[in-house]
């Protein structure tokens, strides 16, 4: 694909300016991603495209190289990678104050390398940066590594179609995707590269499916940039979000998502009602009753159960300024598949924070539920960055909490005043028995190298249930946690060794790490249409959350 695609695909400067020239910390990573350093994907490939983001790095009006071959100066920026006679010089790509894209040359040192920043004569600090024979990643709309691939669907007659929720591939039908850091070339990464080069072996999974791969390697005319050709297997999932991955050199990549439809054109989520309203821009609102039981039995004298009664409520418009929509919580994966969601940061309280975080309605402060132990009134406390109502709490082992439940199974009523443009609400939700996980106590010790099995019972034969496991490393800001969805009626599921690859393992020292799973019956399809004024589509959600502490190793 041209290079002209990747400037679409980078991400916006981190961090808070400075007075004088300087890298970031922790602000040189992958182009396709940023993944922190600590993810497992998070070092930087030779040959491959990688951003810096800092302060001062380059002119104020950014500059992009025009033309090959590339040169390792631009507009006055120069970057330096390694040091003594083994160091070399990088080609900038795109340059501008607050973010540079390059090309790591495939001749540079590997390992824990220095980097600075040179421009107009002034160089910044040192900042450090882990440097691999291969680290591939694809690219991805969002420019933060996860959602719709830059992937273009290949027609009968040859021509190319960007991959999108309207724009579907077919089981059989040629896609190219697109991303970097499959490995050092032996032709200068400052010129268009050759076919064919490099030849790192990689494996690919379509919606958890193994794919044959026809081609990868660098795009052809292009400079730093890889793709990976293949044909959508027969057996694939389809869905508006199908994810893909690959494996090479033992390194799982992001993962991105796909649109694939039985004919090719719009695509459908059956599991998933609110898919097409996002897709299309509604404004839409969830009600999700949620009871969460977490056993911690790791770094503790004494296991204990802590256990919360929430209600989320959660109202946004979806409009979209992309045809590539993309949000965490309606963004799910097809039943039977998994994704996987890597950032900065802790992905615990990120992942499904709102239906739409950049554009959420209003939400009024207090609710009121009423159930089989009486009425609770409930307000959002004061600088809530999540729309998440306290019900009640018990964790007697603890002696800090309230030690009061409110939700048990039975019928219930949530009312609130009208707020902003949300009308008020008044919803009935059916709490049903909880499910039981069976193997939840034998889990501690989750070894990512194998495929990892969760069972359960008391399910219905029409519910979904989601398994949600992940890892936060703090020394380095660094957390990954995917998402399964079970199929319908399933009383076990399996997860992927591959899709627990992109993990991390966690810190040897217990304080230094925060890693939990969990069963949960918050798929959307579990719950019933809901009439809010001022909104278009709305579900009334009951769901139980249970939860263990873990060791990834």
């Amino acid at each position: 694909m041209r290079v002209a695609l990747f400037a679409l695909c980078i991400g916006l400067p981190l961090g808070v300016a400075s007075a004088q020239i300087a890298i970031y910390p922790r602000g040189i990573v992958n182009a396709a991603t940023s993944a922190p350093g600590g993810l497992p994907n998070g070092s930087i490939a030779l040959g491959s495209f990688f951003s810096i983001y800092g302060n001062l790095l380059g002119p104020a009006q950014s500059s992009k190289a025009q033309s090959f071959p590339l040169s390792t100066t631009l507009a006055n920026v120069s970057i330096t990678v390694g040091q003594g006679t083994a160091a070399v010089k990088a080609f900038p790509y795109y340059v501008s104050a607050g973010l540079i894209d390059a090309i790591l040359p495939s001749n540079a040192p590997t390992g824990l390398q220095p980097v600075t920043v040179t421009y107009n004569g002034t160089t910044s600090a040192v900042s450090p940066v882990n440097i691999v024979p291969v680290s591939f990643n694809f690219f991805a709309f969002s420019g933060a590594g996860f959602g719709t691939a830059a992937a273009e669907n290949i027609d009968a007659a040859g021509a190319y179609t960007f991959n999108s929720p309207q724009a579907s591939a077919k089981p059989g039908q040629i896609v190219v995707a697109y991303g970097t850091g499959l490995g050092a070339i032996t032709t200068p990464d400052s010129q268009a590269a050759p076919g064919n080069a490099p030849s790192t072996p990689i494996q690919l999974f379509v919606g958890g499916v193994p794919t044959p791969v026809a081609y990868s390697g660098r795009a052809p005319g292009g400079a730093g940039e890889d793709q990976v050709n293949f044909t959508i297997p027969t057996n694939a999932p389809t869905g508006c979000w199908v994810p893909l991955y690959a494996v090479a050199n033992g390194i799982t990549s992001n993962v991105v998502t796909l649109s694939i439809a039985p004919n090719g054109g719009a695509c459908s989520d059956p599991a998933n009602p609110l898919a097409q309203p996002f897709i299309t821009g509604k404004k839409l609102g969830t009600l999700l009753l949620l009871h969460t039981d977490t056993l911690e039995d790791l770094a503790v004298e004494t296991p204990v159960s802590v256990q919360n009664d929430l209600l989320i409520a959660d109202f946004a418009n979806t409009q979209q300024p992309t045809p590539w929509p993309y949000a965490p919580l309606l963004s799910q994966p097809p039943p039977g598949s998994c994704t996987v969601i890597q950032q900065s940061g802790d992905v615990f309280t990120k992942f499904a924070a709102s239906l739409n975080p950049e554009n959420p309605l209003g939400v009024s402060p207090s609710f009121t539920v009423t159930g089989p132990s009486g009425a609770t009134q409930a307000s959002l406390p004061a600088g809530a960055t999540i729309p998440a109502f306290l019900l009640g709490s018990a964790a007697p082992a603890l002696g800090t909490l309230p030690n009061q439940l409110l939700l048990s199974p039975g019928n219930y009523t949530i009312s609130a005043p009208a707020a902003g443009s949300v009308g008020a609400i008044q919803a009935s939700v059916t709490m049903p028995a909880s499910f039981s996980w069976t193997n939840r106590a034998t889990l501690s010790l989750i070894n990512r190298a194998t495929p990892l099995t969760l069972n359960w019972t008391g399910l219905g034969a029409t519910q979904y249930m989601a398994i949600f496991g992940g890892d936060v490393d703090l020394p380095t800001n660094s957390s990954a946690a995917f998402y399964c969805l079970a199929p319908a009626g399933a009383s076990s599921f399996t997860v992927p060794s591959q899709i627990l690859a992109a993990i991390p393992a966690s810190h040897a020292h217990e304080f230094k790490f925060r890693a939990a799973l969990y069963l949960w019956t918050t798929p959307i399809a579990n719950g019933s249409p809901l009439q809010v004024q001022g909104i278009d589509n709305a579900y009334a959600i009951p769901a139980y959350a249970l939860g263990k502490t873990v060791i990834f190793q």
